[in-house]
This record gives structure tokens, sequence and C-alpha cells, in this order.
């Protein structure tokens, strides 16, 4: 009588290791291999768009477009003001003239800021300015 009980429990045994083992070779299946399914896609990855006159006006406000590294204020109520979020402001919404004649080089004081780049900086400098300050200035 032992032997039989335990002949039982082997069937039982059996027959749940094999139902487990189609649930989870059918799973494997499904997700493309027992690796996960990893590196297996046919679509290739997007491509990251890149605004390059935004990328080149940042260069430009940074210093690295060729043009020597300036620090850009824009005139305030008493003296310039360092070029920020909070600074630029007042500009949301009005004219790329009114930014443009507002932007002063910090060192020194009323000196244009435009005035000491080429006309193709100074375009992709209020781009750069107004893209990454949402400014949403009228005429770009």
């Amino acid at each position: 009588m032992p032997v039989f009980l335990f002949q039982k429990h082997s069937v039982v045994l059996t027959a749940t290791a094999a139902v487990l083992f189609l649930v989870t070779g059918s799973a494997a299946f499904a997700s493309g291999g027992v690796g996960g399914g990893f590196g297996r896609s046919s679509a290739p990855a997007p491509q990251r768009v890149v605004d390059e006159s935004y990328e080149f006006g940042k260069a430009v406000f940074k210093g690295r477009a060729g043009a020597p590294k300036q620090r850009y204020c824009v005139n305030g109520d008493e003296k310039p003001v360092k070029v920020k979020r909070s600074s630029l402001k007042p500009f949301r919404g009005t004219s790329v003239r009114a930014l443009a004649d507002a932007l002063v080089l910090c060192d020194m004081g009323d000196t244009s800021a435009l005035a000491a780049l080429s006309d193709d900086q100074s375009i992709h400098l209020i781009y750069y300015l107004n893209k990454r300050f949402k400014l949403q200035l009228a005429g770009v």
C-alpha cells in the first residue's frame, strides 16, 4: 500500500511539471524566445531631429561658435541684468527688435551685444533666446 501512494503522488507531480513547462514554454515563445527578445526589432531606432539654428545660437551664446565668449545682459530699469528667464519676461510677446535693442554686453555696459556679432550669429542668437526662454517674439 505505501508503494501505491508514492506512485499516485509521482503521477500528480509529473502532470503538474508538464503543465508548468508548457505554460512557461509558450510564454517564452510569445516574447520572441527565451532571451526576452532584446535586439531583435526590425524597425530602426527613431532619429533625433536636431534644430541646427537653435544649436548654433546656443554655441554663440556660450562662446563656442567663433565669437568671443561674452556675458549677455538685458537693459533693466537701473542697470543691465544678466540674461535669464526672469530678466527676459518683460519681452515675452514683443518684437524681435525690442529684444535686439535691449541686449547688451555685461562687461561693456551700453555696447549692443549684436554689434559685436556677425549678422548670421545675431539671427541665430535671437532665435536661440526666443526658443530657449519661450518668449514668443513676433517676427521670428
